[in-house]
């Protein structure tokens, strides 16, 4: 078996090569706490296939290193030493990423080709289920954001945010932003 599985993340690794099936991904709703009246008291929680979560924790420990070069100690999630819980939720921050301006910011920090290539194929053609009383609905393409449950997910979500805050923190010099 673990032929058969190093074979598998050496064609999504090195020829990016990555079913539909291994971009799919299932939503299911838990509670969030007390009685269920709107949506509003559901988490929504994404399951992903085993393959491409290995993946992405390998690539997220190759892109590990490089966090700290690239973002400023002001970053809480995904900076070694921080930790999200110290930071401003932002609510559906990870859904407001277009995956364009991703591969664009992340070209313009320098990562090989290779990697952004890896991560369009990762991320282009993505579809999700989403289970609705035990039955799942879909598939529904989706088009933008990084995805929530990726381990990949706060890294790039952080990469993202950085030329955002650079360019508040030069309008907008006595304020403090973090």
């Amino acid at each position: 078996m673990g032929d058969d599985l190093r074979r598998i993340l050496n064609d999504m690794f090195i020829d990016g090569a990555i079913t539909p099936q291994q971009k799919l991904e299932s939503i299911v709703c838990l509670p969030k706490h007390g009685p269920i009246l709107t949506p509003a008291d559901l988490r929504p929680i994404t399951l992903m296939n085993s393959d491409y979560k290995l993946l992405t924790r390998n690539l997220v420990r190759r892109l590990r290193p490089l966090m700290d070069s690239h973002l400023p100690s002001t970053q809480y999630c995904g900076v070694t030493g921080n930790t999200i819980l110290d930071a401003v939720d932002l609510q559906h921050a990870f859904d407001s990423i277009a995956r364009e301006y991703l591969f664009t910011t992340l070209r313009s920090y320098g990562f090989s080709h290779h990697f952004v290539t890896l991560l369009q194929n990762l991320y282009t053609d993505t579809t999700s289920h989403v289970q609705i009383n035990g039955h799942l609905d879909g598939p529904i393409p989706i088009l933008r954001r990084v995805r929530q449950g990726c381990p990949l997910s706060t890294a790039l979500y952080n990469l993202c945010l950085q030329p955002f805050l650079t360019m508040l923190k030069q309008h907008l010099p006595g304020v403090r932003i973090v």
